[in-house]
């Protein structure tokens, strides 16, 4: 009983509640926190303000991370295609990742407030939870669901 309250208050609060969102002329230099990546797959579809994206990990000792990761932003260069975000761990070297489809502010801060966390307590892989079907599965584990989806934290 106690526990499913207190489930239903963690999902009520919305995820990525930091109010500054990220663009790619402000990351450069922050100190960020790489989520842990919860299967092996480097491509991870991201869903914002109705639209889709998708961001891409390079192969490097930081990849699949096993746990959040410090990192610090050492470029973002874009290009037509995509925005490359180059980041360095003082554990585990240099790392990348390519965010394809990010047409908007929106979803590019969605992409990457998948990637990275802000602190280490936030730093917790998020949860999606479809209200109408009562599933709730890992963001980036690319279940699919429906882009009206709220994303919460857990």
């Amino acid at each position: 009983m106690y526990i499913r309250a207190a489930l239903l208050i963690v999902l009520s609060l919305p995820l990525y509640a930091s109010a500054q969102s990220y663009t790619a002329g402000n990351l450069k230099g922050r100190k960020l926190w790489l989520r842990e990546t919860l299967n092996n797959n480097r491509k991870v579809y991201v869903r914002a303000g109705g639209q889709e994206a998708y961001y891409i990990h390079n192969v490097s000792r930081l990849f699949p991370v096993r746990k959040a990761e410090p990192v610090t932003v050492t470029d973002v260069g874009q290009k037509p295609e995509f925005t490359e975000v180059a980041y360095t761990s003082q554990h585990l070297g240099k790392g990348k990742i390519r965010i394809y489809g990010a047409s908007s502010n929106d979803l590019f801060d969605g992409a990457i407030r998948s990637a990275f966390a802000p602190t280490s307590e936030e730093a917790l892989p998020a949860l999606i939870l479809n209200k109408r079907t009562g599933v709730v599965h890992y963001e980036g584990s690319n279940l699919a669901y429906p882009v009206d989806t709220p994303t919460y934290y857990l």
